[in-house]
């Protein structure tokens, strides 16, 4: 039996990256708020549309993107913000935002708008690195594979000196994340949305 490959994507499908990260947050409370007063036939199909946005944006920005594959099939993948590139996310977002804006509801792109701003409010200036998304394909779940994952991120990252946040919006994945050494920042409020936002030093 071949063993999964984890590392770099150096030229990800995002179709597929797409595909499984829309699998992974159906039922993820961040996006349950985004989708808010939406008409529940209509949610899944502007789920999707979300998660393409953000990974197309991801990637026109140059952004790393972490995969587990497995006889050429993504299995696991994580969306991964470094420092710098700064012009390039700022073109990556005049340029996908149209395309977002009249296939989601307007008020699904404020409360975007409104997470990414409030879930950065008053963080450290050493937290420069920041685990966007991560997933796991459903049927490959309970094999360790979000673990392994984040763990060769740490180990690519680890002498940097800096250090790697993140934020759930899952109370459930708080004392997963703090199995692996990741310590609770605080928790905040965005209206009923409790994000909780953890860090932990790459050295």
């Amino acid at each position: 039996m071949t063993t999964p490959t984890i590392g770099l994507l150096a030229n990800p499908n995002q179709a597929a990256v797409s595909a499984l990260l829309s699998q992974a947050f159906a039922e993820d409370p961040a996006y349950e708020y985004f989708l808010n007063g939406c008409a529940p036939d209509a949610k899944a199909r502007y789920l999707v549309r979300l998660v393409r946005f953000i990974v197309a944006y991801h990637c026109q920005s140059g952004m790393p993107v972490w995969g587990v594959t497995h006889q050429g099939k993504l299995i696991a993948c994580a969306l991964l913000e470094v420092p710098g590139l700064g012009w390039r996310r700022a073109l990556a977002l005049l340029y996908q935002l149209p395309k977002l804006i009249g296939r989601v509801p307007l008020s699904s792109v404020q409360r975007m708008n409104d997470y990414a701003r409030v879930s950065r409010q008053n963080l450290s200036g050493d937290v420069r690195y920041y685990l966007i998304k991560i997933g796991v394909a459903a049927n490959q779940q309970g094999q360790g594979l979000g673990k392994a994952l984040i763990n060769a991120i740490l180990d690519h990252y680890r002498q940097s000196g800096e250090i790697l946040g993140l934020d759930t919006e899952n109370p459930n994945n708080v004392p997963l994340y703090q199995h692996l050494g990741f310590q609770l920042h605080d928790q905040i409020m965005l209206d009923d949305l409790s994000i909780y936002r953890m860090y932990r030093p790459l050295k």
